[in-house]
């Protein structure tokens, strides 16, 4: 191999090692900016879904025992457990196996346009399978995270799960898109929650999720 032919061999080398290096830094920038706004998200969407402002079914009977608890009257507990998923579903995935959780979710013609250019763009069926250190989360009081709930948690005690698909950025960064699916229970069962996409925007420096 001549001279010529290395330094172009050693060119080419060198522009491949280049685009990994910056697709990695571009894929860490982006994780890093998706669990933060998991972070906000989880507690802000807590605050919105868990309250007691309905009659609650009671725990699951264990034994064929009754259980009879007034939910209307009993106090909150001092500490709510979360249990989070391990990883970020892709959300193209869960609109495909779901396409009908996508259809007019928001009526304000502004949420329902930046809902559409989200689910149109590239970038939403380029999110794939993601781990992420979901120790790093973390929620405010009377909330913490914990992971073996057979342990952790009390017979009749009530405890929370939370599961994220991957958030779909628009390009600037100020909107995004997610599924979340949330439950809550007790460790014999759990007894409701929700699943379903939400528009998320960055306010005063915080994730906010949008519900109408």
């Amino acid at each position: 191999m001549d001279l010529k032919m290395c330094k172009i061999t050693m060119r080419i080398t060198y522009l491949l090692l280049l685009t990994l290096i910056l697709f990695g830094c571009t894929d860490n920038r982006y994780l890093k900016i998706e669990v933060a706004a998991i972070q906000d998200i989880s507690n802000d969407y807590i605050k919105i879904k868990h309250r007691r402002k309905w009659l609650k079914p009671p725990p699951p009977s264990t034994d064929n025992d009754e259980i009879q608890i007034d939910f209307e009257t009993s106090e909150d507990q001092d500490e709510y457990k979360v249990f989070l998923s391990d990883a970020l579903i892709p959300i193209s995935q869960v609109k495909e196996d779901n396409q009908w959780m996508f259809d007019k979710l928001y009526e304000t013609p502004k949420f329902d346009s930046i809902f559409n250019s989200i689910t149109n763009s590239e970038r939403f069926g380029k999110l794939g399978y993601k781990e992420y250190e979901k120790k790093n989360v973390t929620f405010n009081e009377p909330y913490q995270q914990f992971v073996d709930r057979k342990k952790e948690v009390g017979q009749y005690e009530e405890y929370l799960i939370l599961g994220f698909s991957r958030v779909c950025f628009n390009e600037d960064y100020t909107y995004g898109l997610v599924v979340i699916d949330y439950k809550y229970g007790w460790p014999n069962g759990t007894g409701g929650g929700f699943h379903r996409p939400y528009l998320i925007k960055i306010e005063n420096d915080k994730w906010k999720v949008i519900e109408e």
